[in-house]
C-alpha cells in the first residue's frame, strides 16, 4: 500500500501538481504511522504476556511454599497442643497430690517444649527479584507481604527463649536430673517437686506462651487458606 502511494506522489511530483501530491504524501505519512503503532502494539502484547506467563510460574512456586508452610505451621500446633496436655497432667498431679509414676518423666519433658515455625519463601523472594507489579493482583501482593513480615515470629521466639533459658532452665536444672525437651526428665525429688511453686509458675507460663502461639499460628493459617485461594483464582485466569 504504501509502495502505491508513493508510486502515485512521485508522478504527480514530476507532472507538477503539487495539490494533487500533498493528500498522497499525508497518506503515506498516515500508513507509516499506524504501521509503526500496529508494531508497538503487537510488541507490547507479547512482552504483556510473557509477563504474565512468568507471573504465573512463580506464583505455582509460592503456591508450593505456601503448602510446606501450612504443614509447618500445623506442625507446631499439634506441638504446643501436646506440651500443654503434658503440662496440664502434671499441673493435676501436683494439685491433687498424686504419687509418682516412671511414665510422668516423659510428660515432664513435654510440658516445657515448644518449637518455632520455619516458614519458607523462595518464590516470593523471586517475584520480589522480577518485581511484585508482574501480579496485577493488589490484594494478593498485599496478602503476601503481610503473610511474610516475619517480625511477628522473630518476636513470640524472642520472648519465648528469653523465658526459658533466663528464668525457667536455672530452675529445672535444680529439679530434674536432666533438663531436655522431646527426652525423659526424672525428678531428683517428687516431694519437692510438689511443693514447688517455682515449678508450677513455670508450666502456667509455659502453657500461657504455647496459647498464645497457637493464636498466632491459627490466624496464619486462615491467611494461609485466603491466600492460596486467591492464588488460585489467578492461575485460572487466561
Amino acid at each position: 500500500m504504501i509502495q502505491f502511494f508513493r508510486k502515485i506522489r512521485k508522478s504527480l511530483l514530476t507532472q507538477g501538481k503539487i495539490g494533487k501530491y500533498i493528500p498522497y504524501a499525508l497518506g503515506e505519512i498516515f500508513l507509516v504511522v499506524v504501521g509503526i503503532l500496529l508494531a508497538l502494539q503487537i510488541n507490547n502484547w507479547n512482552e504483556h504476556k510473557k509477563q504474565k506467563s512468568i507471573a504465573k510460574e512463580l506464583l505455582k512456586d509460592i503456591e508450593i511454599s505456601l503448602a510446606n508452610n501450612y504443614t509447618q505451621l500445623n506442625f507446631v500446633i499439634n506441638y504446643n497442643q501436646e506440651g500443654n496436655t503434658s503440662a496440664e497432667l502434671i499441673k493435676h498431679q501436683i494439685q491433687n497430690n498424686l504419687p509418682y509414676h516412671d511414665s510422668l518423666d516423659l510428660h515432664f519433658s513435654k510440658a516445657i517444649q515448644y518449637s518455632t515455625p520455619v516458614l519458607k519463601n523462595p518464590g516470593y523472594e523471586s517475584l520480589k527479584v522480577f518485581g511484585l507489579n508482574l501480579v496485577e493482583n493488589d490484594s494478593l501482593i498485599k496478602a503476601l507481604g503481610d503473610f511474610y513480615n516475619m517480625g511477628w515470629i522473630e518476636t513470640l521466639v524472642f520472648r519465648q527463649e528469653s523465658y526459658y533459658y533466663g528464668t525457667a532452665s536455672p530452675i529445672l536444672v535444680e529439679l530434674f536430673e536432666s533438663v531436655a525437651m522431646r527426652n525423659s526428665m526424672k525428678p531428683f525429688n517428687y516431694n519437692t517437686l510438689l511443693t514447688s511453686n517455682e515449678y508450677l509458675s513455670i508450666l502456667n507460663t509455659m502453657i500461657a506462651y504455647r496459647k498464645d502461639q497457637n493464636v498466632w499460628y491459627f490466624e496464619n493459617l486462615q491467611q494461609l487458606d485466603e491466600i492460596k485461594n486467591m492464588i488460585s483464582e489467578e492461575l485460572q485466569k487466561p
